[in-house]
């Protein structure tokens, strides 16, 4: 079989894409018989079918949503092309799309945000918020060239993408200093009851402390579910409620909100992986950055933890 002809190609991802002959002509600035005649080439070209009519619409067939994965691949690397050349052209030096899921706090991402920007050559970044979900949908179309996740990718049904683990840590459990002082004498079994506020639930950190308080068969009152961890540390001490963060913030968020620690949740952790797609890995300043990532995790977090800063 030949390679697919591009511009059969294209009318057929833009069908798909608008779901209608007649929107996809008036895009194509080609008539609806001229473009279903191209699109009947490539099926024969192909071997498939790519189309079933549905009433009005027009909707893939297996071997259609197949086809449309690849061309959404093949395209989506010209436009990747077209901005890397632009980029270059305009001297402004090499820009790197990074995308952070929810839960990871906004300190432990601007201290790896530091390292990322004493790489050389320069990178400029746009930095992009989302659930880890979303996140890896954008990878998948090249619109993101990086996620920093605090889970491991699930295999991707469009392209290869591999995780890489960054670093570790604990989970600790805060509180306002009244309540701390009830707290530690009985603790853990002391938080039964107590109002807690956590994590969102689609974070890592949420489903660690929720498998602690199950092992430890503790029942406490959850109060509210935040996936900002500034907020959090303001809502503790006007609602008197305990709530868990990293252990690379909690000196941090104890000494800003004026809060205690009241123990680590034992036995559990949370770790943050850089994800990115196989061929994206290979890129000299993606490796670069990784690693540097990894080194400012052990360097740049752990020893200011020690020294209490």
């Amino acid at each position: 079989m030949d390679w697919p002809n591009y511009h059969h190609l294209l009318y057929f991802w833009t069908v798909a894409r608008l779901g209608s002959l007649h929107r996809a002509s008036q895009e194509l600035m080609l008539s609806p018989p001229t473009l279903s005649t191209q699109i009947r080439k490539l099926e024969n070209q192909l071997g498939v079918k790519l189309f079933e009519k549905t009433g009005r619409s027009l909707t893939l067939t297996e071997s259609g949503k197949l086809v449309m994965r690849y061309a959404d691949g093949i395209f989506a690397l010209g436009r990747e092309l077209v901005s890397a050349l632009n980029r270059q052209s305009l001297d402004q030096g090499i820009e790197l799309v990074l995308g952070v899921s929810v839960g990871i706090p906004q300190e432990i991402v601007s201290r790896l945000v530091q390292t990322i920007w004493t790489t050389h050559p320069p990178v400029r970044l746009r930095l992009r918020t989302s659930s880890v979900g979303d996140l890896l949908e954008e990878l998948d179309r090249h619109q993101i060239d990086l996620v920093l996740a605090d889970q491991l990718a699930y295999r991707s049904s469009r392209s290869r993408t591999v995780s890489q683990l960054i670093g570790e840590c604990g989970v600790s459990l805060l509180a306002p200093p009244g309540l701390a002082k009830r707290l530690l004498p009985r603790y853990p079994t002391s938080l039964d009851g107590v109002s807690i506020l956590l994590p969102a639930p689609e974070t890592s950190l949420h489903h660690a402390v929720r498998r602690w308080f199950e092992s430890e068969g503790i029942r406490p009152n959850i109060l509210a579910e935040v996936d900002d961890s500034d907020l959090v540390g303001r809502l503790g001490p006007l609602t008197d409620s305990c709530l868990v963060v990293h252990n690379l913030i909690a000196p941090s968020v104890c000494q800003r909100y004026g809060l205690k620690v009241v123990g680590e949740v034992r036995a559990s952790s949370v770790k943050l992986y850089a994800i990115a797609s196989e061929r994206k890995l290979q890129d000299p300043v993606i490796h670069s950055l990784i690693n540097k990532a990894k080194q400012g995790w052990v360097q740049g977090f752990f020893e200011s933890d020690i020294s209490g800063e």
